[in-house]
């Protein structure tokens, strides 16, 4: 049997911030967070300690067309509500 996801209520209570690579790799840079040179497509990082709340930020490559940002945007943010 397939689990059963409760998508409004992971939604309403989860913190998730959409970035383009090149403003959270300056971002991470400020505050000393790692953060690769390159990325493929997108990615999802999961940040603790940022925040009262701990935060998803969907970081996805703004030099990808526009059809390729949405859907990995929309694939990432999958992850997150299947719990991945």
């Amino acid at each position: 049997m397939q689990k059963i996801v409760p998508v409004v209520e992971k939604i309403t209570n989860t913190r998730i911030l959409i970035s383009s690579f090149s403003d959270y790799k300056r971002w991470a840079m400020q505050i000393g967070l790692n953060c690769s040179d390159s990325l493929k497509d997108a990615k999802c990082y999961y940040e603790t300690g940022l925040s009262a709340q701990d935060v998803y930020i969907i970081v996805y490559n703004e030099k990808r067309a526009r059809k390729r940002i949405r859907f990995s945007i929309a694939h990432e943010f999958a992850h997150i509500l299947l719990g991945h």
